[in-house]
């Protein structure tokens, strides 16, 4: 069924690693904004962000402190902001059954140096 419509208002919003992979068709019709990758400080402040959001979306995360001990947060800084969140969701489940209720930097495993196989 066709109907119409109209998308005069509508807003498009593209991202991509790179820009060079874009065909040129499409990426003169765009207005294109690098976005450099967060330094130390900035990545700290992301990761303790992210910390506090999950923290305090669970009713467990009251038995943590507020914020991660400046190790911790060394050690998250240095990872990649999509990885944080991943790093930091297993870093509680590491303390806990460690029977901790603090995240130290030995909880946090960075993902992107384990390979995993899928199969049989």
């Amino acid at each position: 069924m066709e109907l119409p419509i109209d998308a005069s208002g509508a807003v498009w919003l593209a991202t991509a690693n790179d820009a060079a992979r874009i065909p040129e068709p499409l990426l003169n019709r765009l207005a294109v904004y690098e976005i450099d990758a967060p330094d130390a400080e900035g990545a700290a402040r992301i990761a303790q962000a992210i910390y506090g959001e999950i923290r305090g979306s669970h009713d467990w995360g009251r038995r943590f402190p507020e914020v991660l001990s400046g190790a911790a947060l060394e050690r998250m800084a240095a990872m990649p902001p999509r990885e944080m969140r991943r790093a930091i969701q297993a870093a509680f489940g590491n303390a806990k059954i460690d029977g901790r209720s603090e995240v130290g930097p030995d909880d946090i495993q960075d993902g992107r140096s384990r390979k995993s196989r899928i199969g049989f």
